[in-house]
């Protein structure tokens, strides 16, 4: 469990960075769309027989994606 928090969180935060904007949810928040990100793409990694550079690809790319829904406007104006 440590290591897939550990995973999710560094997941998450290489897709905050990618990310352009500002994302205005905390840490727990990034680690959660982190996690869940690297469960899907290690399990399509798996299904497909993807390399490991590709599922890692995969599961940055579905971070993103979680990052780009879950994030909140910087301003309502």
């Amino acid at each position: 469990i440590l290591f897939s928090i550990v995973i999710g969180g560094i997941i998450g935060a290489i897709a905050r960075l990618l990310v352009p904007g500002t994302a205005r949810f905390g840490v727990v928040a990034t680690i959660l769309v982190g996690a869940v990100a690297a469960l899907v793409g290690g399990l399509l990694g798996q299904r497909f027989h993807w390399s490991g550079l590709v599922t890692t690809m995969a599961q940055i790319g579905l971070a993103v994606i979680g990052v780009l829904i879950f994030r909140k406007p910087s301003s309502y104006r």
